[in-house]
């Protein structure tokens, strides 16, 4: 009985020993995962930030809005109009003109002058231009019927607003008649 009780206190004692052992190695051979996590933190914040960065611009790009109308559409002279809705001045860097199925029918037309094209806040203004390759030539020579019946065409401004590029755009209904394009409608 004696053996039996020794043998228990000797066990007894090697299993708390082996506890306080493995207790020591562990917290010798395993880092203190406290410096990882605020470094973990540093780069959560930094991400967070990214997005909500990445969110303002989200929703920057989608209230940027410009009043947009064509007024004249002649062989050499072309006049959009353009309004300005938001706060910040913008300047439009390229006019392009499409036909309805997305085809080009003319070229990145840019400014003679880049001051000549920036609308400040709240304003509108008339752009005139000649388009390098003339839409209505185009549709003439690509065989489209072009009769007085109203078709959509879409005219897209690529435009910088507080150093920012942006994109604006708008579908128009025009007739055709006398070598002009007209807008129908607002």
């Amino acid at each position: 009985m004696a053996v039996l009780l020794i043998t228990s206190a000797v066990a007894i004692v090697a299993s708390f020993g082996a506890a306080y052992l493995g207790a020591l190695l562990q917290r010798k051979w395993t880092p203190n995962p406290i410096p990882s996590i605020e470094k973990l933190e540093g780069r959560v914040e930094e991400v967070r930030q990214r997005i909500e960065a990445i969110e303002q611009e989200r929703l920057e790009c989608e209230s940027f809005t410009l009043g947009i109308w064509l007024r004249q559409a002649s062989l050499n002279s072309w006049i959009v109009e353009v309004k300005n809705e938001t706060d910040k001045s913008v300047c439009v860097e390229t006019i392009q003109f499409f036909r309805g199925d997305n085809a080009p029918l003319s070229g990145l037309d840019k400014p003679k002058n880049p001051d000549d094209w920036c609308i400040p806040a709240r304003s509108q203004k008339q752009i005139c231009w000649n388009p390098q390759h003339n839409p209505v030539m185009t549709l003439q020579f690509a065989g489209v019927e072009l009769d007085r019946f109203a078709r959509q065409y879409r005219i897209v401004l690529g435009c910088r607003s507080d150093g920012k590029p942006r994109t604006a755009q708008r579908d128009l209904l025009l007739t055709y008649g006398d070598h002009t394009l007209t807008q129908y409608g607002p």
